[in-house]
């Protein structure tokens, strides 16, 4: 059962930040043009440079004095339509201590609807070959992404699998967003319980095809929604690197990450699959307000650590 802080921050969600085209006719300018009035100090004995990576917009959270060369790329979630953003910035410091004072590359990736499938990958794969140049070793990278950003990070590995690059270390994956074809059950089941993407109407047919049409799939453009480098979902998981997947019960994406976690396990891998009672989408980045996001991001943080010996 969930908290009472959960129910509390649940109840807000689901009136603020609701992006079901049902509830928000405007569905693309509340995403896109959406300020988040969190601030961001950089951390003491840090410092955060800026940069360009071939055009790319990039920031390093880099801990001063430090010779350290391992790496967290984060990969910023949003629908492919939101930017990166203060959240992000506070996470960073988070996962490089755990990290022992780790670098956090961020990148901020080209954005729908004006740019779509490969857009994001490409540049978050330039990101990559970025790190490699600069003296970083795919055994001391570890990948993390939520929602979209979850989706880009299983595509991002996938394409280096496909072009026989060495693997990250290890992956940490929030929500997932990994089918573009809503396919799962979960997308019926938690219609009325999601209250991020969820409805109050009654769930029907039309309902999730006009979803699957509306600017929150704008990433998609024509492309064949099966590609395994678009919908993650579809993937062959050979070969994959240690694997951490936190999702709540309550999201419509709940299948996008119980599938992808049992191929997975099938092909031999490591995965560790933590899903909260109750939860709604990317609820760990709420960290310390409720204890179920406060205990996910503990998980999440003991899992960074542990690769990072």
């Amino acid at each position: 059962m969930a908290s009472l802080r959960a129910k509390i921050a649940t109840k807000i969600v689901k009136k603020y930040m609701n992006f079901n085209p049902e509830e928000n006719p405007n569905l693309l300018d509340k995403m896109k043009y959406r300020n988040l009035m969190i601030g961001f100090r950089v951390p003491k004995g840090y410092e955060l440079r800026k940069f360009e990576i071939d055009g790319i917009p990039t920031e390093i959270l880099k801990k001063i004095d430090s010779s350290n060369k391992k790496a967290i790329y984060l990969l910023h979630g949003g629908g492919y339509i939101m930017g990166l953003n203060n959240i992000y910035r506070n996470t960073a410091y988070k996962y490089s201590m755990a990290a022992g004072g780790a670098d956090v590359i961020l990148i901020e990736y080209r954005l729908a609807p004006e740019h779509t499938f490969p857009a994001a990958l490409e540049d978050a794969l330039k990101g990559w070959e970025w790190m490699i140049e600069n003296g970083y070793k795919e055994e001391d990278i570890i990948v993390i992404g939520d929602s979209a950003g979850g989706n880009l990070t299983l595509s991002l590995t996938l394409k280096l699998k496909e072009l026989k690059k060495k693997l990250p270390k290890a992956l940490v994956l929030i929500s997932p967003w990994t089918d573009m074809t809503a396919s799962g059950k979960s997308y019926f089941e938690n219609y009325n319980k999601d209250a991020m993407f969820g409805s109050r109407y009654e769930i029907k047919e039309d309902m999730v095809d006009k979803m699957l049409n509306s600017p929150i799939y704008s990433y998609c453009g024509d492309h064949d929604r099966k590609d395994p480098l678009l919908s993650p979902i579809f993937g062959d998981y050979k070969d994959f690197p240690p694997t951490f997947i936190t999702v709540g019960s309550h999201e419509m994406l709940l299948d996008d990450s119980k599938v992808v976690a049992e191929k997975i396990e099938k092909a031999g891998g490591d995965v560790f699959l933590h899903i909260d009672e109750g939860m709604f989408h990317v609820y760990p980045m709420a960290d310390k307000l409720m204890p179920e996001s406060k205990r996910a991001m503990q998980k999440i943080l003991e899992f960074i650590k542990k690769h990072s010996q």
